[in-house]
């Protein structure tokens, strides 16, 4: 439950996961192209505050299943929101030249999360450092971290680490990313590698898992000025050094499509896995949503 709460309350603050397009883009956006940290998007002043001016003024929408999310920028702010079941947050970006701020609240009706994050700019870097405090009945969690991202025209670089305390449940994380960018008038193209490292200690109970070989391959082509596609694939590995899980594998897939006109844009993402296992593919009923939809509009 801490978890859960301390994530919400940051998942609009931080982000531990160039080129053609249209000039606006949307949170289906990012999830199509499976979050790859080399693709550059308008939507990152949710992680680096310090970019919420280059935003422009614009009201985004997006629709996953039951969980209704969005925000509104103007002038150098933004206002973030997301509504799911019980489920309530908000969060405030603002940028004054190469530094940014934000602050947010989260609540499941009953327990609550606050959290706040600090960033800069300088040229190709991009960083920010950020904080959160949760009440789940009368016990507290804090958590503290920080990313950084070095983003030029052919690279990109992204690291970060994340530690947590709940309940006498200590954890910390550290991710690296890296990789190449590639782009012409109509495309853009990234793909990254990288590693991980988990540790958690339970009273004791210590957990340590490493991840290894995270590839990420994303990317993007405009048939003319008002559509175009887009998609991603990942693979990694992941090995419990502590305990008895091992080895284990991961891949995904997501794909979309865009549709642009003057002053608007609409962005929708699949995720093929709710069409082809499971549930979905023996009686036409999915676990989760099969296709998420975003769409942008200039105010």
């Amino acid at each position: 439950m801490h978890s859960s709460l301390i994530r919400k309350g940051l998942v609009l603050t931080v982000v531990l996961s160039a080129g053609a397009g249209s000039a606006f883009a949307t949170s289906s956006r990012v999830d199509a192209l499976s979050g790859n940290v080399g693709m550059l998007d308008d939507t990152d002043f949710q992680t680096f505050a310090s970019e919420t001016d280059e935003a422009g003024a614009n009201v985004w929408l997006n629709n996953n299943g039951g969980a209704i999310s969005g925000a509104v920028s103007w002038d150098g702010t933004a206002v973030a929101v997301d509504a799911s079941g019980d489920s309530f947050s908000a969060t405030w970006y603002n940028a004054d030249g190469d530094t940014g701020y934000s602050a947010g609240v989260a609540t499941d009706g009953s327990d609550v999360a606050l959290s706040g994050s600090y960033s800069t700019a300088d040229g190709d870097d991009n960083r920010a450092f950020f904080g959160g405090l949760s009440m789940v009945g009368d016990v507290m969690g804090v958590s503290a971290g920080g990313t950084c991202r070095t983003l030029t025209d052919d690279a990109v670089t992204q690291y970060g680490g994340l530690v947590t305390y709940n309940d006498d449940v200590v954890g910390a994380q550290a991710v690296y990313n890296t990789g190449a960018r590639f782009g012409t008038d109509s495309s853009s193209a990234a793909l990254t590698y990288g590693a991980g490292l988990n540790v958690s200690d339970a009273t004791g109970d210590m957990g340590l898992s490493v991840s290894v070989g995270n590839l990420s391959l994303a990317g993007e082509f405009m048939f003319n000025d008002w559509v175009g596609i887009r998609g991603s694939v990942t693979t990694g590995a992941s090995y419990d050094v502590l305990g008895d899980g091992g080895l284990s594998g991961s891949s995904g897939s997501a794909f979309g499509a865009t549709f642009h006109a003057e002053g608007a844009d609409i962005d929708l993402v699949v995720a093929p896995e709710q069409l082809t296992g499971g549930p979905y593919f023996l009686t036409g009923n999915a676990v989760g949503s099969i296709a998420t939809m975003s769409a942008r509009f200039d105010i």
